[in-house]
Order: structure tokens, then C-alpha cells, then sequence
């Protein structure tokens, strides 16, 4: 159950010694436990600006807007970068500026489950990494006193959470993403996901100016629809990419003979066939790079998470201040 931190609590550590989470499944329990890593990510901080408003750790994101406010006199322990010298030239005595910081901005996430995401090779599906990279990012935006939300997706359609502040708003999404995630079964029925597409068109409608957009998904299926809807919301939003892959994705098998089956049907692949081997890691890497691209073409935070990568360490190390025109890649992450 979530709880204030009492006093005599120890303060948990940014990183843990340990992989946080572990399985092919996931409960909101475990979600939650996730809160106290989520201090040491720039996801919602402010970005880095010369106003002394500005917060303690910077984000790869604009932040939130600092508005001037008005000019007053000088007092002692006002900030000397806000001296406003033209007033204080003109009327002969010091004179500062006063900003209002904007109220808080909602944070989005579109999580996108569809039966692809269960599966992995390493530590976790891909599904369970994408449920604990949601959860630690909406922490993160949560303890920064901004509201969160978002749309999540899966084989039982299209949940929808309007942004809220406070333990309201993230436990309602990190329980509608624990009820999406993709059982080891499901991979046996017909996918009846709703299209990327779709949700990307969910979104454009309750995304607001400014907000901070994060997508979480395999994106396996990004078709010019929905390559369209994410350009829109890379116009009015602050947004971040977040492929999830297993290795084996990008890399084929050891030389040999494998069978391969998502329980509903089998193929067998020859492990021993360079050529093969060779279209293989092509057709994961033209997907990534073609996403990257777009995200470089509409300055949108591109961040790759592998199932076998520690999550608090990637999004420690991969959501840091960058121009933004500067953009992670999957050989600059995992490489």
C-alpha cells in the first residue's frame, strides 16, 4: 500500500545492487515499490535555464515555463542574475526582477501491450520492462508535484486516464498497465490489440500544449498513420520514444537449427545460413533506424531499453540535458 515516508526512514538508495524487477509477469505491488528509484532520473525536472527558479538536476525536456512576473525593489538575498539594470540605471537604485513559475504540466504515457511484448530471452519480457520503465518515469513525475496519465493498450482494447496529481493518477495507471501486460498464454490467441495507430490518435486528443508525451511499445507495427499522429504530437508536446527489444531481436541465435513458435504456429530457422543470419539482424535494425530518424527529424527523445538492461541505470544514464537536436541511438546505448 502506498504510504508518506515516515520519519526514521531510511532513504532508499537511487540505483538498486540488484535488478529491480524480474519475470515474464507483474503486479501493481511491485509497480509501486518501484517509487523509491525514481528520484535519480532527469524525466520531469526542470530543464537546465539561467532563471533561479530553476531546480536542482536538469531534464533532456523544456521543463516547465517561468513567467516574469513583475519589477520590484532590491532586498537583501535577492539573486543578483535577476537585477533588472535598465530599471536600476533609470531610477538610480537596485532593482530586481520577479518570475512565476507555471503551474504544473501533465505527463502522458501511451504504453502500447500488444501479445508481441511477451517475450524475452534475458531478464524480462518485454512487456514487464515496459511496465517498470512506466512506473519509475511516472514516479519521477509524480515526486516533481507534476499530474500524470495516459492511455494504455492491450489485448482488452484501450484503457483511459485523465492526468491527476497526487498517488490518485499513478495508481490508477500503474493498475491499468499491471491488467494489460500480456500473459505468457496470450500468445496462443489472435492478437486483438488496437493498432499503434489508434492509441497515437487517443492521444492527439487529450494531449495538451506543452505536455510531456512519453510512448512506451515494441513499435514492431508504425505505419504512416501512425508515423502522421506522432509528428503531430512531436509539434506541440515534449516527447520521448521508447522502443523495447530483446536481444535476440537484434542478434539471431548460435549457429544451429532452432524452432521458433508463438503457439500458434512454428518455424524453423537455420542458424547455420549467413545469409539468413544477415536479414535477420537487418530487419530489426532498419526498424529501429527508421524510427530513429523520425525522432531526429521532429526532436523527439529517442531511448532503446533492452530486456537484459538494468531499467534505473537506462533511464539514469539516457534521459540526460542534451540540445534538442541531440539524440540517443541504439549504438550509443547498448554499444
Amino acid at each position: 500500500m502506498w504510504r508518506r515516508p515516515e520519519r526514521g526512514d531510511r532513504e532508499p538508495p537511487s540505483s538498486p545492487s540488484e535488478p529491480v524487477v524480474r519475470g515474464v509477469t507483474i503486479t501493481t505491488r511491485e509497480l509501486i515499490t518501484l517509487r523509491r528509484y525514481a528520484s535519480g532520473i532527469a524525466f520531469a525536472g526542470r530543464s537546465r535555464t539561467a532563471s533561479p527558479l530553476a531546480g536542482g538536476h536538469a531534464s533532456p525536456f523544456r521543463g516547465r515555463g517561468i513567467d516574469f512576473e513583475e519589477v520590484r525593489a532590491y532586498q537583501p538575498g535577492d539573486d543578483i542574475r535577476s537585477m533588472d539594470w535598465r530599471v536600476t540605471a533609470r531610477t538610480g537604485k537596485p532593482h530586481t526582477k520577479l518570475y512565476r513559475e507555471e503551474r504544473e504540466r501533465p505527463a502522458l504515457f501511451l504504453v502500447d501491450l500488444p501479445t508481441s511484448m511477451a517475450f524475452g530471452t534475458r531478464r524480462v519480457f518485454k512487456s514487464v520492462q515496459a511496465a517498470t520503465i512506466t512506473a519509475l518515469m511516472a514516479w519521477n513525475v509524480v515526486g516533481h508535484g507534476d499530474r500524470v496519465g495516459g492511455l494504455v493498450s492491450g489485448i482488452n482494447g484501450h484503457s483511459e486516464h485523465r492526468p491527476q496529481g497526487g498517488k490518485r493518477g499513478i495508481l490508477q495507471l500503474l493498475k491499468a498497465v499491471t491488467e494489460a501486460v500480456p500473459t505468457p498464454d496470450s500468445t496462443a490467441q489472435s492478437d486483438t490489440t488496437p493498432p499503434l495507430s489508434e492509441s497515437l490518435a487517443r492521444l492527439r486528443r487529450v494531449a495538451r500544449p506543452g505536455s510531456l508525451v512519453c510512448l512506451v511499445s515494441d513499435f514492431q507495427n508504425v505505419d504512416a498513420t501512425a508515423r502522421r499522429h506522432l509528428i503531430s504530437l512531436a509539434r506541440h508536446t515534449d516527447m520521448a520514444v521508447m522502443p523495447i527489444f530483446d536481444p535476440l531481436e537484434a542478434e539471431p541465435p548460435p549457429p544451429g537449427a532452432w524452432r521458433f513458435s508463438n503457439g500458434l504456429t512454428s518455424t524453423l530457422f537455420d542458424g547455420h545460413d549467413s545469409a539468413r543470419r544477415r536479414a535477420w539482424q537487418q530487419r530489426f535494425q532498419n526498424r529501429i533506424d527508421a524510427l530513429n530518424r523520425l525522432c531526429q527529424q521532429h526532436r523527439i527523445l529517442f531511448l532503446p531499453v533492452s530486456t537484459a538492461d538494468d531499467p534505473v541505470r537506462v533511464l539514469r544514464d539516457g534521459l540526460i540535458p542534451q540540445s534538442r537536436h541531440g539524440h540517443n541511438t541504439l549504438q550509443e546505448i547498448h554499444g
